[in-house]
């Protein structure tokens, strides 16, 4: 297993994946209390500079991880990296 792939991240390389809505992850955040993107990584769970990536859209994460971060915030995957707001 490389190095990215333990840390949850998949590439973006041939065509981008899905991207996090930031807005919608930085309300549901808010919500649970978590302003800064330390604290934010924190409650997902990953360390900040992989957050970063993730806001960046360099990065996407591994189904598992995009699960895990929804259910963190009381979402679905669709809603947190889709962009589509109800």
């Amino acid at each position: 297993m490389s190095t990215t792939e333990a840390n949850g991240d998949c590439r973006n390389n041939a065509a981008p994946g899905p991207q996090l809505d930031n807005d919608l992850f930085d309300e549901l955040t808010a919500k649970k209390g978590a302003i800064t993107d330390q604290e934010r990584a924190d409650l997902i769970g990953v360390p900040r500079s992989q957050l970063y990536r993730y806001r960046a859209g360099r990065f996407s994460p591994q189904l598992a991880l995009a699960m895990h971060m929804a259910e963190v915030l009381g979402t679905t995957v669709e809603r947190l990296f889709g962009g589509g707001r109800p």
